[in-house]
């Protein structure tokens, strides 16, 4: 057999164009033959069939069935709709339904109607039943939601009528991105004071669940002193629930609410009380049963020891764990919360002083009580302070948006 009749015969077969796959096959066959002709010696000139292909030809080849191949697929990437990544928003809106006399829906409905920051409004007459009158819908951007709110204060809604808030998970609207452009500053950092007061009185109340828990994070607080534990301490820290009401502290200055500055003190102090004498009971029973003896409570505890010595870096970490932790509160963003939980020695040192009290030990008491009094002085502090700030600057910011809105309504009829 001659060296030229094993020269292989490529023809171009007829490729469907509702089969892509044939264009594959194609082209995969062609990509072998190149590899067998690179494998292959060279020929004689008068050797090489007037058939056969050459490299060149063959890439040439490769070339338009590849074309021939994604084209189809190109076109239909061109042709397929753009969605607007502007509509898909991570800011936060809040949804108001509110319960109106239908003697008050004109009013209710022109304080929102007249702001930008709503995207949405609904009015469904004759709906509510109680009070009687009329249901609105809006959304509103976080921003503007005080705003809004105190405007609705001022129609005395709240005393004729109802209002609630919801935040929206997630939204999708070309409106309400209008909306947020005309709120400055990031609802990220806004603060809903509405919310913010509510959660304070929430988190103040004294019940039986905050004696609860606050009994049986310091009972954990005075076993983890007696075991020297401090994953036992952590565990106790976490688990006490008195970071809300010095919260409310904050707020009831900033706000200055009287009767939730006296609900939150109270909160405190009972709370305190009460977790402490349980745990010097339960501490009184273990040394009668011999299960606790004063070299336990008195004894070196290497790490435990900062529980009853305070210092200077004692306030400096209550003051910076408060503010985060308000920010947290305010931000919506809990994150924060269990680093607070963990930074400060509120509930080891009630533990500690429990067991001072039922040993005996002065030096327990004394020097956990002043730990427990300089923590809870600078998160006192720091929630105020941080507060403060928070409201100083979105009071700016409201006198901002308020000409903003001025604006945009002077334009409205022009337009």
């Amino acid at each position: 057999m001659s060296r030229v009749s094993m020269a292989p015969t490529l023809a171009s077969p007829v490729m469907p164009h509702n089969r892509p796959w044939s264009a594959t096959s194609c082209v995969v066959r062609d990509f072998a033959d190149i590899a067998r002709l690179a494998r292959r010696p060279p020929l004689k000139h008068h050797h090489r069939h007037r058939n056969s292909p050459n490299l060149n030809q063959l890439n040439a080849r490769v070339l338009d069935r590849t074309a021939m191949f994604t084209s189809p697929l190109l076109l239909s990437l061109r042709q397929r709709p753009v969605v607007d990544q502007r509509l898909v928003q991570t800011e936060r809106m809040l949804h108001l339904r509110i319960w109106s006399p239908t003697a008050m829906r004109e009013a209710v409905v022109g304080a929102l109607s007249d702001d930008p920051a709503v995207s949405s409004l609904a009015v469904l007459p004759g709906v509510s039943l109680r009070p009687a009158g009329d249901v609105v819908l809006a959304d509103v951007a976080r921003e503007a939601a005080n705003d809004v709110v105190d405007r609705l204060r001022a129609l005395e809604l709240h005393h004729e009528g109802s209002l609630d808030i919801d935040q929206v998970r997630a939204w999708l609207s070309q409106h309400g991105l209008d909306a947020e452009r005309a709120a400055p500053g990031s609802s990220a950092d806004s603060v809903v004071w509405v919310d913010v007061t509510h959660q304070a009185y929430a988190d103040s109340e004294f019940n039986w669940t905050y004696v609860s828990f606050m009994t049986m994070a310091t009972l954990i607080a005075g076993i983890a002193i007696i075991l020297d534990s401090q994953v036992l301490v952590i565990g106790a820290m976490v688990l006490g629930p008195e970071f809300g009401a010095v919260a409310a502290l904050g707020v009831a200055l900033v706000r200055r609410r009287p009767t939730l500055l006296a609900r939150a003190a109270r909160t405190l102090v009972m709370g305190f009380v009460i977790a402490i004498l349980a745990t010097t009971l339960a501490a009184l029973v273990a040394r009668a049963l011999g299960w606790v003896t004063l070299e336990d409570v008195a004894g070196p505890r290497p790490d435990t020891a900062f529980i009853y010595t305070p210092d200077k870096w004692s306030f400096i970490v209550a003051v910076i764990a408060a503010a985060a932790g308000v920010l947290s509160l305010t931000s919506a963003r809990v994150g924060g919360l269990s680093g607070v939980f963990i930074s400060v020695t509120t509930v080891p040192a009630a533990g500690n002083v429990a067991l001072g009290l039922a040993f005996g030990v002065s030096e327990e008491i004394i020097g956990s009580s002043l730990q427990l009094l300089i923590n809870l002085t600078g998160m006192a502090l720091a929630g105020w302070a941080a507060l403060a700030v928070q409201r100083a600057i979105w009071s700016r910011v409201s006198t901002q948006r308020a000409r903003l809105a001025g604006r945009l309504r002077m334009k409205r009829p022009s337009s």
